[in-house]
């Protein structure tokens, strides 16, 4: 009889294709850049910005200034004068308020280059995200307690993001529900290794082989793929211990179900 397997609840499952194979061999994963893909919602887009600076702004901007002089320069200058000197300057004194507020509002908003992601998916049998990975692909399930340097975050589908990230790169369009995603993020500035590919630079980050606690091979699953990775698994100790299964269609239910491979 088919030994058939149950994915068990709580595990993260991050998706790969031919790459697997020399990715378990360095203990590697990459991460993405988000300005490099096609993640929804990295855009930066900014809240309503001063495009014109009051009355009111101008006359409490001013009156900052004035207080910043030196005591000795204020008893020989009434604040009115101080205005009536700076009145040649207003515009820029103007375009440099509009110039600090937007830098400070991006500042705040943060940008999708200070950020690395990779996606993941909360449900095996979901084949909606079987088919948006491959049907061919491989599925690692990690035990996200077992990788402390990593942090998941579940999608939230909603039509409205916020503005600042990373809290950004959470979200997703409602319509996508059904994936059930999770998100690794994390700051750029904390994954050190970096190869060049194409000209382009990808982040890798060490995955802890106890953290990987399934294997699932796609129904579709090329013959060389898997026999490469069955290999590897089979021979490499730190990934023995790992229970691995392929997608098989039932005979009785003709749904995909998971069969444990030796």
């Amino acid at each position: 009889m088919t030994d058939i397997i149950t994915p068990p609840n709580g595990l993260v499952f991050l998706t790969f294709s031919d790459e697997i194979v020399p990715l378990l061999k360095r203990g590697l994963i990459p991460l993405s850049a988000p300005e490099h893909s096609d993640l929804p919602g990295y855009e930066v887009e900014t809240g309503p910005q001063l495009a014109a600076v009051s009355e009111e702004d101008y006359q409490r901007h001013m009156q900052a200034e004035y207080q910043r002089l030196p005591a000795n320069l204020q008893g020989l200058l009434t604040f009115d004068a101080f205005l009536t000197q700076a009145q040649g300057k207003r515009a820029l004194i103007e375009q440099a308020m509009v110039d600090k507020q937007r830098a400070q509002a991006q500042l705040q908003q943060g940008q999708p280059q200070d950020w690395l992601w990779r996606e993941g998916y909360s449900d095996a049998s979901c084949a909606l995200a079987w088919s948006q990975a491959g049907y061919g692909s491989v599925w690692l399930g990690i035990d996200v307690q077992q990788w402390p340097q990593a942090e998941f975050h579940a999608v939230r589908y909603e039509s409205h993001w916020p503005l600042t990230f990373p809290e950004r790169l959470q979200f997703d369009a409602p319509q996508r529900s059904p994936l059930a995603q999770q998100r690794l993020i994390l700051p750029r500035a904390e994954v050190d290794k970096t190869i060049q590919v194409g000209g382009q630079t990808q982040w890798l980050l060490y995955l802890p082989p106890k953290a990987i606690r399934l294997v699932l091979l796609g129904g579709r699953i090329s013959p060389r793929l898997k026999s490469a990775l069955l290999s590897l698994l089979s021979q490499d100790f730190r990934y023995q211990r790992i229970e691995r299964a392929q997608m098989t269609l039932s005979a009785r239910t003709a749904a995909w179900q998971f069969s444990r491979v030796r």
